[in-house]
């Protein structure tokens, strides 16, 4: 059978045809010709997914014809997912991630290890397990129960902090809310920089100078470093006036 296609009667059709579909393909009855706009001149929509792979590849179809989104549509929680593949080594599922400890840990004690390395082995203690002691009664630290103290690699910078036992019943005068009991003292982990200070009652009396009065409810300052901070006194009232000595 003789295909219409075949005839020379036919004009011939261009490529600019072929893509408004205005050629004569349509009338082979062979199947040897097929129209070029099947798969060059193809035009690409925007809902239409290419792939290199496309048995791999199947477009999902909407179950509404109406282009909104659905309520939903897009949440994980509300999307189903199957997980399939045709090799079985490509996929493998996660097992349970609680496991019993003695199955993971079968040489250990204690489902919490705390292992703890150094290279000088003289400064850093091995903690072992961490066994607590439950008690109320003072207990005596050991190897294997430390309690947390403070340490120096320097014994000379770090010292104990002697605390103030002594007990003032009377506050201070000064404009200050605070009494002489509720003062904090610093502390300093270095003993060469830091020398406790004692606060020193001052006393209704003239100082040596004789030319300044210390006032009794004057502000008071203190200072860790005593030493390089002395507490600055206003003139108040000048006492007595110098005469110079006249020479003839």
């Amino acid at each position: 059978m003789s295909c219409a296609l075949n005839e020379i009667s036919l004009p011939i059709s261009g490529e600019v045809n072929h893509q408004i579909g205005d050629c004569y393909c349509y009338l082979c009855t062979c199947g040897n010709h097929k129209c070029p706009s099947n798969s060059n001149y193809r035009r690409k929509s925007p809902g239409m997914f290419s792939t290199a792979y496309r048995t791999a590849y199947l477009k999902k179809i909407p179950s509404a014809a109406s282009p909104i989104i659905q309520q939903g549509q897009l949440l994980h929680s509300k999307q189903k997912m199957e997980l399939k593949t045709i090799h079985q080594t490509d996929f493998k599922p996660t097992e349970d991630a609680f496991n019993s400890p003695v199955t993971d840990r079968a040489n250990s004690t204690s489902p919490f290890k705390f292992y703890s390395t150094s290279t000088y082995q003289s400064n850093f203690p091995d903690w072992k397990d961490y066994n607590p002691v439950v008690s109320n009664s003072p207990t005596k630290s050991s190897r294997y129960y430390m309690k947390f103290t403070g340490v120096s690699t320097y014994g000379k910078d770090f010292s104990k902090h002697n605390q103030i036992t002594n007990k003032v019943k009377s506050y201070s005068k000064s404009p200050s809310m605070l009494g002489r009991k509720d003062w904090e003292t610093g502390k300093t982990t270095n003993q060469l920089f830091y020398r406790p200070y004692k606060i020193k009652l001052q006393k209704n009396k003239r100082n040596a100078s004789q030319d300044v009065a210390i006032p009794i409810h004057g502000l008071k300052n203190v200072s860790t470093y005593q030493q390089y901070f002395l507490p600055h006194l206003s003139p108040t009232k000048i006492l007595t006036k110098r005469k110079l000595p006249r020479y003839n």
